[in-house]
């Protein structure tokens, strides 16, 4: 969780600064920051087995914006 609030922190300063430095639009990386921290919370609860791979998968889709 650590890496994807770091990440996601730097996206928003960046996008701050500098907002040419960012693709997309700070509201297209919050809301899928919400979707990533919101999966792997759902996945614990229901497949208990299943949350390391979706969160380490998730975490790297969050890098790619």
């Amino acid at each position: 969780m650590a890496i994807r609030t770091l990440w996601l922190v730097i996206i928003a300063s960046a996008g701050f600064v500098d907002p040419s430095l960012t693709v997309v639009s700070l509201w297209v990386v919050l809301s899928l920051a919400f979707v990533v921290y919101l999966v792997p919370l759902i996945i614990l609860y229901r497949k208990e087995d299943w949350y390391l791979t979706i969160e380490v998968t998730v975490t790297g889709f969050f890098i790619f914006i």
